[in-house]
């Protein structure tokens, strides 16, 4: 089977060309994957393909059913399995890509894609950070294509991934959008229609992208990532000969200055589009699960953090994508702005900002998004991103809230919360009043802004108080924005103990309807089948609806059930 050494570029024109023998089992592997790949590429694009997958689309059989259809069509038992998980991750894949059915996935792949909406967001900051003139992006780790196949209606890009198999999907992705473009030419239903464009809103920079009707150029390359760094000297330490053009302090590299260490057809794809002057930034992915599950230290991810760091050092114009939880030491934090991102309640990634720190050239557009720590939060209402950071602390705003005329109430410097509030190294010098019990109102901040640990941040700026269990933070004022999604409100109807039947009487006798019990803090001491008769209880459609909140009663000294408290409220946000 035609092969490329995933350890260094090769002479080719196409993605797999040269014919190289396995040398390791790794390269055994390697080779049957891609043999599997270019089976599937190829069968599912034949005629009997396309009317196999129809048949399959239409069809109510069950999938032991459909799999022996398959293997009648002449397909193995491992083929026809291929092709029934092909159809799942293509399902799946609805909420993520345009035109999923003639995509290819692997499971992993499709689980670590950004998606459309998110992607076009980071194209947002790319232009933010980008200098005023051309560029071309080159996304490591580029998977299957999810974030490439967007980048391309905006930039020129070269996708790199290290997997042969993976890389041959890429190509085809990239060759069916291509497809798919050319056909569209003149219209607009290459366009995602059924997700909106990315806009940014509150004063965050860049129009609103519209999608494009074709694709700039893009190529996928078959290379471990390592390759596109320069040579260092192993006694010295510094970068060699070959890569004076990108060592760090010089001019922003350009595309010329690392072509010589990618695939010819690379060269000859930058050559012919003459594509050479077009200055570098990057989009990294690195894989974050291995065989022990998932990681949140860049030490685990592959490439590393030793990667990253050089890249950085070489490139300094990117964006990298990688996990919410991610653990970043001060280092980190200082070298770029980093943004968790909110989508559909869940936070979906963290991304770095890394923007060249020499003023060569001027950005596109002049950044707004925090110097260090911030969330983007799609609004489902309005269709735009909503953007939010700490605001500067100044003379007129570091003030300490007033915790009101409550008995319960007490002030405490955020500073000095303790480590199992979700604060590892709080930095901030706000005062935040705690209180016993709920206020009026009840507010959880969105989980973007747990993720970046900026719920105290969030709760001084809006004085909160902060309950004392830590479940959810409380204030007698409601909130001016019902639209926003920074956080959840809640207005309070009444506080019962949690016991499912006292509970079911008192929402009968107000007329409601149960519709979601949350809880945070106290999960662990929540049997679940309690909260499952919580659910079941109420019916009738016609009923005004209320939430449940959860919460440990911190006046009670028992660890037990009766220690958890009940918030009947409506949900205002």
């Amino acid at each position: 089977m035609p092969q490329v050494n995933p350890h260094g570029p090769q002479e080719s024109s196409e993605i797999v060309d040269e014919v190289k023998t396995p040398n390791d089992a790794s390269d055994l592997a390697q080779a049957q994957q891609l043999e599997n790949a270019t089976w599937l590429t190829q069968w599912c694009q034949s005629q009997e393909g396309v009317k196999q997958l129809k048949i399959l689309d239409t069809s109510n059989a069950k999938l032991l059913n459909q799999i022996q259809n398959l293997r009648k069509q002449g397909l193995t038992p491992q083929q026809a399995s291929t092709v029934m998980e092909l159809r799942e991750l293509r399902q799946r894949a609805t909420r993520k890509f345009t035109n999923p059915d003639e995509l290819f996935f692997t499971r992993r792949s499709l689980e670590q894609a950004s998606g459309g909406l998110i992607t076009r967001w980071k194209i947002d900051l790319i232009k933010t950070i980008a200098p005023k003139a051309p560029i071309v992006v080159i996304d490591i780790c580029c998977g299957v294509g999810g974030d490439l196949l967007e980048i391309a209606k905006h930039f020129p890009v070269i996708g790199i991934d290290s997997n042969l198999a993976v890389a041959h999907l890429a190509e085809t992705n990239l060759q069916v959008y291509q497809r798919i473009a050319g056909e569209n030419i003149n219209s607009q239903t290459f366009a995602p229609s059924n997700l909106p464009s990315a806009t940014p809103s509150r004063g965050t920079p860049s129009a609103k992208i519209q999608a494009a009707k074709t694709l700039h150029a893009a190529i996928i390359a078959c290379l471990d990532a390592k390759h596109l760094l320069p040579e260092i000297d192993c006694e010295s330490g510094t970068a060699s000969e070959t890569a004076s053009a990108c060592q760090v302090g010089a001019a922003l590299p350009r595309l010329s200055d690392v072509l010589r260490r990618l695939p010819k057809n690379v060269q000859d794809w930058a050559q012919r589009n003459q594509f050479q002057d077009h200055y570098i930034v990057w989009h990294f992915d690195p894989d974050r699960r291995d065989s022990t599950g998932r990681h949140t230290r860049l030490v685990d991810f592959s490439p590393d953090e030793s990667f990253l760091r050089r890249l950085v050092e070489v490139f300094p114009m990117g964006i990298a994508k990688i996990a919410p939880a991610t653990q970043l030491s001060d280092t980190w934090l200082a070298k770029a702005r980093w943004q968790w991102i909110g989508l559909e309640r869940e936070c979906k990634q963290l991304i770095g900002i890394f923007a060249a720190p020499s003023a060569e050239l001027a950005p596109h557009n002049s950044p707004s998004v925090v110097d260090c720590r911030s969330v983007a939060i799609w609004q489902r209402d309005t269709s735009e991103w909503e953007t939010w950071s700490p605001k500067a602390r100044t003379p007129d705003n570091d003030k300490k809230i007033e915790p009101g005329n409550l008995r319960d109430d007490f002030s405490l410097q955020a500073s000095a919360l303790p480590l199992d509030f979700g604060v590892d190294n709080p930095d901030i010098k706000w005062s935040l009043p705690r209180k016993l019990k709920p206020a009026k109102f009840l507010f959880e901040p969105h989980s973007a802004i747990y993720a970046a640990r900026l719920q105290y941040e969030l709760a001084a700026e809006q004085q909160w108080a902060m309950l004392i269990s830590g479940d959810y933070f409380t204030g007698d004022i409601p909130p001016k924005d019902l639209k926003t999604e920074l956080f959840d409100a809640f207005s309070v109807v009444d506080i019962l103990p949690l016991r499912a039947k006292a509970i079911a009487k008192k929402i009968t006798e107000l007329g409601l309807r149960l519709v979601e019990v949350k809880k945070r803090q106290s999960e662990a001491k929540i049997q679940q089948a309690l909260i499952k008769d919580l659910q079941k209880t109420f019916g009738g459609n016609n009923l005004q609806t209320c939430s449940l909140l959860i919460f440990q009663d911190a006046s009670s000294d028992s660890s037990s059930q009766n220690a958890l408290k009940v918030a009947i409220c409506h949900r205002l946000t």
